[in-house]
């Protein structure tokens, strides 16, 4: 593997194998010695428009795997600074950028391994997590229906809908009435609340995006109501929150997957980087 730009050509095989690959990571990344040698002796660099989640993940991974991570944020000439690494001799390069044609350009310019850590279309390292987060609580892949709530981190959405489509499983967005955020997706898209959650396997919370009224995604302004909860299969795991909204208000969830979502980001991350370097 050379380039990961995004999930959309893999195949049920190939999703299988990198997850296979996220789970050994995994076992380094929970040991209390964190040193690995898959990438000794490489040197990454991360060019990123800012400090967040995937960012130290990316970082974390290079050194568990004891690689080097230079972190370069916020530069005002992308490119350049594409090719300035690479001339300067890293061994490979992680990009989150939200104009995905740019990453794409990059990819095929520099000469390097390339990994695409989310752009406003695709995000394949955020939708293998969460995919690999849904088989670790439900065992499987296979044969689920999997609600997605809220408009805000809609780039890994396609991905998901795309792997769980290969384990003959159906991804459902729902979305009020107005909003128009699934414009340009092609999936499942429901506009009924009330009925949104019955049946369903798991729920991921992908935020929501300013300026927008929760109680028209959740139910309830502090978040999604236990009634619709309730609604799902029991004990359905639940990403991206660790609370809910009973009747005495906001609580914890027993059953919220937030922190196996992180786990499997550092594993996945792990991953990438490593079947990079094979």
């Amino acid at each position: 593997m050379r380039k990961l730009l995004n999930l959309m050509n893999m195949s049920k095989n190939d999703v299988l194998n990198f997850l296979e690959v996220a789970w050994q990571m995994r076992r380094i990344a929970v040991t209390s010695y964190k040193r690995s040698p898959q990438l000794v002796g490489a040197s990454i660099a991360g060019v990123f428009p800012r400090q967040d989640i995937v960012s130290k993940a990316f970082a974390l991974a290079t050194m568990y795997l004891s690689g080097n991570f230079v972190e370069i944020y916020g530069c005002d000439d992308v490119p350049e600074y594409c090719s300035a690494m690479c001339n300067m001799g890293v061994d490979m390069m992680v990009l989150k950028d939200l104009d995905d044609d740019l990453t794409a350009q990059m990819a095929s310019t520099v000469n390097l391994p390339l990994i695409n850590a989310g752009g406003s279309i695709y995000s394949p390292i955020e939708a293998m997590a969460d995919l690999m987060a849904l088989r670790e609580k439900l065992d499987s892949l296979n044969n689920l229906t999997v609600l997605v709530v809220g408009n805000k981190n809609t780039a890994k959405l396609r991905e998901i809908d795309h792997v769980l489509s290969l384990f003959r499983s159906h991804l459902v967005w729902y979305l009020p009435e107005g909003d128009h955020s699934s414009d340009d997706y092609s999936g499942t898209v429901v506009h009924t609340l009330d009925l949104a959650f019955a049946g369903v396997d798991a729920i991921i919370d992908i935020g929501l995006n300013g300026n927008v009224q929760p109680e028209l995604y959740y139910g309830n302004k502090s978040g999604i109501l236990e009634t619709y909860i309730d609604r799902a299969r029991v004990n359905a795991p639940l990403l991206g929150c660790k609370k809910i909204v009973s009747a005495s208000g906001a609580v914890n969830y027993p059953y919220s997957a937030t922190d196996a979502q992180y786990q499997s980001l550092i594993s996945v991350a792990m991953a990438a980087l490593y079947l990079m370097r094979k």
